[in-house]
């Protein structure tokens, strides 16, 4: 982002506006693997030479709450190698 203008990005709230932004030629995205959405028209370019990034979530409590259990739980199931 160094040298650029703010004007010249577009934050997104999701992978769905990104991918409509990216077709319609704004420009590139950078994105987790595991978030692009399986789309033949786009192109996955890995970047190399960089160590893996981290990421996660943050909830302050899981008592009494269910559904953020089962949440969690179930991303351990899908991801196991994200601990």
């Amino acid at each position: 982002m160094g040298g650029r203008s703010p004007s010249d990005f577009y934050f997104c709230e999701s992978c769905e506006a990104e991918t409509v932004l990216v077709k319609a030629g704004y420009g590139i995205s950078v994105l987790p693997d595991l978030l692009i959405p399986p789309d033949p028209s786009l192109i996955r370019i890995p970047v190399a030479g960089l160590e893996p990034l981290s990421f996660g979530a943050y909830y302050k409590t899981l008592q009494g709450n269910e559904m953020l259990k089962s949440f969690i739980r179930i991303m351990k199931e899908h991801f196991p190698y994200a601990r």
